[in-house]
C-alpha cells in the first residue's frame, strides 16, 4: 500500500457538502470510487466536523505523518 497524496485525498472528497463529519466524507469518497489506500487514510481521521477538503488534508498530514504504509 502506498501513502496517499494530498491531491488524491482532495479528489476523493469532491462533492462533499461541508461542514462534514468523518462518516459523510467516507461515504462520498466511496461514491467517488476512491482507492483502498484513500479509504484507509480517511478512516484514520479524528471524528470531527471538517470545514473543507484543505482541513481534511491538514488533519491527515498531522495525524498520519508517522503512520506505517505498506
Amino acid at each position: 500500500m502506498e501513502r496517499p497524496t494530498i491531491a488524491q485525498l482532495i479528489k476523493a472528497c469532491k462533492g462533499v457538502n461541508y461542514p462534514a463529519n468523518k462518516s459523510e466524507i467516507l461515504a462520498q469518497a466511496k461514491e467517488n470510487k476512491a482507492s483502498k489506500d484513500i479509504i484507509r487514510a480517511l478512516k484514520m481521521l479524528t471524528e470531527a466536523d471538517y470545514q473543507s477538503a484543505n482541513e481534511i488534508s491538514r488533519a491527515f498530514a498531522l495525524e498520519n505523518r508517522d503512520a506505517f504504509w505498506l
